[in-house]
């Protein structure tokens, strides 16, 4: 799971910067932001 944050001290953040990344490698917005959720 790469949306998977580990001990991290922003998690948050993290988690934002890979839906980002995918948001823009990845053809479907939706699908992406599912698959890092």
């Amino acid at each position: 799971m790469p949306g998977r944050p580990r001990k991290s001290p922003n998690p948050r953040y993290r988690v934002r910067r890979n839906y980002e990344k995918r948001i823009l490698i990845g053809r479907e917005p939706g699908q992406n932001w599912m698959r890092t959720r």
